[in-house]
């Protein structure tokens, strides 16, 4: 498994600032959103050559990219919010990746509508040579293991896989190992983070069982990228527990 840092965690840098906090905290990878950040990616934000050169220069390498969401509330809706999504692919593999990560709206969002929406992006994906990763999210319409299970199934999309967020997980009271055990077999990237109750702390100083989550993947056969985030409340201090929380999960992975 290797390690890649989440620009969630310093959401006000510009992107010049944050992929050298990034690389400066010891991470050779770093996963961007194309929504709400400073640093967001996307077409007409960042050109994909110029971010390439920028992420060559400091030696960081691009994990993954989160989308915009499939955010119809009807039928009717899932064309017009198939567009963003769209261009998100086309952004995504230009910089390389194979795969977009997406979420559903909130919870109240019918699930056949995400699913009708999912399998329509999935078909256009294909089409693209691209894959999807849908998200569990506190409060989203992906919200429960098995949320992700009953739209996985009714997507019925071989380029469709799960991101499991351990702290989403946390949040609502799902045990993540427990969760990361259930879709072992379609995990394709995991987030992690430390936290009291809801609030993300410095990584070691929280609640969360973090070995075990990471045991829990290795059980699954994961292999893949562990994306470091983290929402304190002492911002001022989010770089050094970074570096810290590299430290930290480095010892984890290198236990057998």
């Amino acid at each position: 498994m290797n390690l890649s840092c989440s620009t969630c965690s310093i959401p006000k840098y510009d992107l010049d600032a944050a992929v050298e906090a990034i690389k400066h905290a010891g991470y050779d990878y770093m996963e961007a959103f194309t929504t709400w950040t400073n640093c967001a990616l996307g077409p007409g934000k960042a050109p994909p050559g110029e971010v390439r050169a920028l992420l060559a220069r400091h030696g960081v390498g691009l994990s993954s990219l989160n989308g915009h969401s499939i955010t119809a509330a009807s039928v009717a809706e899932i064309d017009e919010c198939m567009v963003p999504i769209l261009g998100d692919l086309r952004y995504a593999k230009e910089l390389g990746l194979k795969r977009l990560n997406i979420r559903g709206a909130k919870r109240d969002q019918p699930m056949e509508v995400f699913v009708e929406g999912l399998q329509a992006v999935a078909e256009e994906a294909k089409r693209m040579g691209m894959g999807l990763i849908i998200g569990n999210h506190a409060g989203n319409r992906l919200e429960r293991p098995e949320d992700l299970a009953t739209a996985l199934e009714g997507a019925n999309a071989e380029n469709v896989d799960i991101l499991v967020d351990a702290g989403h997980f946390y949040s609502v009271e799902v045990d993540p190992a427990t969760a990361i055990r259930g879709l072992g077999e379609h995990l394709e990237l995991l987030h992690v983070k430390d936290q009291i109750g809801r609030q993300s702390v410095p990584f070691g100083t929280g609640e969360m069982d973090l070995p075990g989550i990471l045991q829990a993947a290795r059980d699954v056969g994961y292999d893949g990228f562990v994306v470091v985030e983290m929402e304190v409340e002492d911002a001022e201090n989010t770089e050094r527990y970074l570096a810290e929380a590299r430290t930290y999960l480095d010892h984890l992975l290198e236990r057998p």
